[in-house]
């Protein structure tokens, strides 16, 4: 047996202690020399997520994946984002549905390393989801008498690879991304998978003899249409069609006992940020996609720009809630069928029950409720929110706060604390079996039958943009008898003429707890359509006496022409067009151009992303732009003018600076708003937009910028355009 002195225990402890700090020591070194590589490795796998991203947009549009990384330029993903001084970024495999990082990545400090390239492999598509897909899966279908396409070869499979999870883009607010849930039981984030070589490039032989031309089929004779009498009646006595109808969704799944399904178009309360979108494989033929347009949570508790695109804009927060009845209290798991737009954004929600919103403060967002969400964009998930609720025996509600626009959300679910062990769901849609509102203190309050509001697609109306916008009706209290319906878009006909889109009968007994309508725009003239806002609004009456409204502005753009991408600017910096100034012959950098039709879509707003790179995403930056219109001011007097910007904006008027905007934001978030006195007739608008700082992004940057003339109570105002 070995026997320590005293002094040997001590020096003993000072060795151990010695090494612990010099380890401690090393670390820390390690550390802080590798921090810049780590950070850049991080930002590689942002950036590869997005292009994952990138590749399930064109998919979901196309029908189909790309052939190569190089077919999502430039209308998904800018060329800097797929290469590295000329050298490709990722290898992707079409059929092997799977991207990865080209390359390993040394990682340099005490001990250098290398991490082995991460990469993904692409969830299933949903074709019924898909945007091409029906047209893709009829051209993908053979011939009866044609010959089965030969079997492929599986592919080789690759070296295994680390599993990769992206962590948090550090400019985005922490809690705004929710956590791994292990409800997302296919894991579409995983990295094992293999890679197949490119697909070559296919050359179809050219056409020899010309094929003989089709008949004309003869062109049918119209159909009688119907002539509605004041009574309701046509001029054969009887009812006309429906005016409306119910939407229905695919067979749904029962729910197991106890657990309780209600649809998110079923709302109770809703002042704007939110549209109900027919589909008939949603559950209920519908589900709801935040069409605020911008990101909420800071736009609303710091920028306050509110609800900026309706009228009378006020300070209030956007409102969706459910209010319904439980037998049984106690404690559930709130899940949400959620369908993001993307992996950062547009993918979460803030939910409460029997409390939930948004403090109104400036200084910092404050959530009251759980966040919902989840990171697989173009695909139906269920996710839940990040702890249980109490319920209460009786009334109770579930609040919806808007994190993100252009999430969709298609049904709710709660599941008692004693099942979600034994079950959680899947991707399918369940039975509905929670009636929202039947039976509540919500239900038996004083308030209006039905609540109206409007899927618009876009808000634009042009002979480009066509209108297809639907009308929805959802039923809030029992009612019943014969009421009016009126829909009109606001002086939108001859002589500033209310145009008639709907002006039926409605028995209010009949109604299911959801009903939509078509509206027919085919009455607009475009050729003498002025270019301004319009009111779209639709309003239920009896006896005189208005039972429920609606409205939606929409906007016929006026026509503006830009410059090229010009030398970056600062406000303080004078400009080559600044004021009047006209550009001079042979310069064609500084001439006139249109702006193109399909920059305007879906708001209004012009985006000159398109303009100059073709995409909205890709912007060259640091740079600025003028651009320019006419307008024509009815009579003298004060107008409101709601500006918007990304980045900062002088504007003239008739040559003369009438605002300027140092900050630099998004016009998502940017909203400034001016009373000026203008003068009745033709005024000349200029605008001067830089574009970002010269900082190469690999998520892209927009460059926007959005004029509008309103009332000074905020309604549109008659300034109309070329």
């Amino acid at each position: 047996m070995i026997r320590m002195t005293g002094n040997k225990w001590i020096r003993a402890g000072l060795v151990l202690v010695a090494s612990a700090t010099l380890a401690a020591g090393a670390y820390v070194a390690d550390k802080l020399i590798s921090r810049p590589d780590r950070i850049e490795f991080e930002r590689r796998r942002v950036a590869l997520v997005y292009a994952r991203d990138a590749l399930l947009r064109y998919e979901y549009r196309e029908g189909r994946l790309p052939d190569s990384l190089d077919d999502l330029i430039p209308a998904y993903i800018t060329r800097f984002h797929l290469y590295e001084e000329g050298t490709p970024r990722y290898r992707y495999g079409r059929e092997a549905r799977r991207i990865e990082m080209a390359a390993p990545f040394r990682i340099r400090g005490l001990l250098p390393r290398q991490r082995a390239p991460e990469g993904f492999v692409l969830p299933e598509p949903e074709p019924h989801f898909m945007v091409a897909a029906v047209a893709q899966t009829a051209a993908a279908e053979p011939a009866p008498d044609s010959p089965a396409p030969e079997p492929m070869e599986p592919p080789t499979p690759a070296v295994p690879l680390a599993d990769a999870r992206v962590p948090d883009p550090p400019d985005l607010p922490t809690p705004a991304e929710p956590a791994p849930d292990p409800v997302d039981a296919d894991r579409p984030l995983e990295t094992n998978g293999s890679l197949l070589p490119q697909d070559t490039e296919t050359v179809l032989p050219s056409a020899v003899d010309e094929p003989e031309p089709e008949p004309v089929a003869p062109v049918p004779e119209p159909e009688p249409t119907e002539e509605i009498l004041a009574d309701g009646l046509t001029a054969d006595g009887e009812a006309p069609a429906a005016f409306w109808r119910e939407p229905k969704g695919p067979e749904p799944v029962e729910p197991p006992e106890g657990v309780l399904v209600f649809e998110a178009q079923h709302w109770s309360e809703m002042n704007w940020a939110w549209e109900i979108r027919e589909d008939p494989k949603s559950g209920g033929g519908a589900h709801i996609e935040c069409k605020d347009e911008r990101t909420n949570g800071g736009a609303q508790s710091h920028w306050t720009t509110f609800d900026f695109y309706g009228i009378r804009e006020r300070h209030e927060i956007s409102v969706l809630k459910y209010h319904f009845r439980v037998e049984q209290g106690g404690f559930y798991w709130l899940f949400g069928r959620m369908w993001p737009t993307d992996t950062h954004c547009s993918n979460t929600i803030n939910v409460g029950v029997n409390r939930g919103g948004l403090h109104d403060r400036r200084d910092v967002k404050l959530y009251d409720g759980e966040f919902m969400g989840t990171r697989v964009p173009f695909r139906w998930r269920w996710a839940r929110a990040r702890r249980p609720f109490r319920l209460r025996a009786g009334d109770n509600y579930v609040h919806v706060f808007p994190h993100e626009s252009g999430l969709m959300v298609d049904q709710f679910m709660l599941v008692p604390q004693n099942q979600i062990g034994k079950f959680r769901p899947n991707n399918e849609v369940y039975r509905a079996n929670l009636a929202i509102q039947r039976g509540t203190d919500f239900e038996r309050q004083a308030g209006p039958p039905l609540h109206l509001s409007f899927d618009t697609p876009s808000k634009v109306i042009s002979a480009e943009h066509i209108p297809n916008i639907r009308l929805a009706m959802r039923s809030l209290r029992p009612a019943e008898g014969e009421a009016r319906m009126r829909v009109l878009l606001r002086e939108a006909a001859a002589d500033r003429q209310d145009l008639v889109l709907a002006d039926v009968p409605l028995s209010l007994d009949e109604l299911p707890p959801l009903a939509l309508a078509d509206l027919d725009f085919s009455g607009l003239d475009f050729d003498a359509l002025p270019r301004r806002e319009y009111l779209l609004t639709a309003e239920l009456t009896r006896d005189g006496q208005t039972l429920a409204e609606g409205h939606r502005v929409l906007m016929h753009p006026f026509q503006w022409a830009t410059t090229d991408a010009l030398s970056y600017l600062t406000n303080n910096q004078p400009g080559p067009l600044d004021g009047d100034k006209e550009p001079p012959a042979g310069d064609d950098a500084l001439a006139w151009r249109p702006l193109k039709s399909r920059g305007w879509d879906p708001l209004g707003i012009l985006d000159f992303g398109i303009q100059i790179a073709g995409g909205s995403l890709h912007a060259p930056a640091h740079r600025v732009i003028y651009a320019q219109t006419e307008v024509h001011v009815p009579e003298t007097g004060r107008y409101l003018l709601k500006i918007q910007s990304d980045d900062q904006m002088l504007l003239w008027i008739d040559g003369k600076l009438a605002h300027r905007s140092d900050i630099m934001r998004s016009v998502i978030r940017n909203s400034s708003k001016t009373v000026l006195r203008l003068e009745q007739g033709a005024r000349r608008i200029r605008i001067r937009v830089n574009q970002g700082k010269d900082i190469p992004k690999l998520e892209g940057s927009f460059w926007k910028a959005s004029l509008r003339f309103r009332t000074p109570d905020d309604m549109p105002a008659h300034v109309t355009g070329r």
